[in-house]
């Protein structure tokens, strides 16, 4: 930290904890994967069921990742949760300039949302989102 090198890595547990609870990776995959097989395929391979990794490639095969996939099963009102103490150490940590950088898996904004959440709106700048949006699977 006091090099200025510091860089936080962070994934789903870090929006798991109270009061964000958010589902995991393995509870999002289920989700997306009943909708799919009641509302579109019912014939979809079960194992997929629990591996977002594995379903988000089913849908890249299909080419429909974006259109049927993100557009359409991923629940993202499950991602508006309020953040917790954790989300705000990071922000924190960011508008401190005490880390160069924090990366994270999350689908979430969470820790935007406390940077911008405060009497003054910070823009982080240095927080580099991975998995936003599903950016990670494209």
């Amino acid at each position: 930290m006091n090099a200025g090198r510091l860089v936080i890595l962070c994934g789903a547990g870090l929006s798991m904890a109270p009061p964000s609870s958010l589902p995991s990776a393995w509870q999002v995959a289920g989700m997306c994967f009943d909708e799919y097989q009641l509302t579109i395929d019912p014939l979809i391979d079960p194992a997929l069921r629990d591996n977002l990794e594995a379903l988000a490639e089913h849908f890249v095969g299909l080419d429909t990742l974006k259109a049927v996939f993100i557009e359409h099963l991923v629940p993202w009102e499950e991602f508006e949760r309020p953040p917790n103490r954790g989300h705000a150490a990071l922000a924190d940590f960011l508008i401190a300039k005490t880390v160069v950088a924090g990366l994270s898996s999350n689908y979430d904004k969470l820790i935007e949302r406390c940077a911008w959440g405060g009497i003054v709106k910070f823009g982080v700048r240095g927080l580099i989102v991975a998995g936003s949006q599903a950016a990670s699977f494209c």
